[in-house]
């Protein structure tokens, strides 16, 4: 690490490096989080999606997936389900890829979603808003930010388990 060129904000030394940058607590060296360079602009949007100031705010951040996250969905229309990839999550909805063959589902069309991530599994009602070829934005009426009742606990269960897996993928404690 090239100390020269450290930084120190409040109770933190941001030193950077030439691929990746470390955060140092000030008052003890040990606690340091290194984020690499090309996750850098994914971590910032993610912290600044915490701050309720932020202009042209999400309702909820997004993650996007991998495909090792663990996360697995289900949906179904009119009685015909299909497993679908996920792409992205959040609290107020998902974006799906229908696997190749499934009908065409069109937005305004409601559906069963099923989300599993361990043993968490949360079932949700879910509307279509949005399609482009086989990938489908699918909004969940009554979670948060739609002015109703609060997300369900086990959606909430799941959305720590893709953080967790997305920021430990993204940060490097040491």
């Amino acid at each position: 690490m090239d100390v020269m060129n450290e930084i120190t904000v409040g109770q933190v030394s941001v030193i950077p490096g030439e691929e990746e940058i470390t955060f140092v607590d000030c008052h003890n060296a040990d606690r340091k989080v290194t984020v690499a360079a090309s996750d850098l602009y994914d971590l910032m949007s993610f912290v600044a999606g915490l701050n309720p100031n932020t202009p042209d705010r999400r309702s909820a951040f997004r993650f996007s997936l991998w495909r090792s996250s663990g996360l697995s969905i289900n949906v179904s229309v009119d009685g015909e389900g299909w497993a679908v990839r996920p792409l992205d999550l959040s609290e107020v909805g998902a974006l799906v890829e229908l696997p190749a063959g499934a009908p065409d589902v069109w937005p305004g069309s409601e559906m069963d979603v099923s989300l599993q991530c361990g043993t968490e599994v949360v079932k949700l009602h879910g509307i279509v808003r949005r399609r482009n070829g086989n990938q489908y934005g699918i909004q969940f009426p009554g979670t948060l930010g739609e002015n109703s009742s609060e997300t369900p606990e086990s959606l909430s269960n799941i959305i720590c388990l893709i953080e967790r897996g997305y920021l430990s993928q993204k940060v490097s404690l040491q």
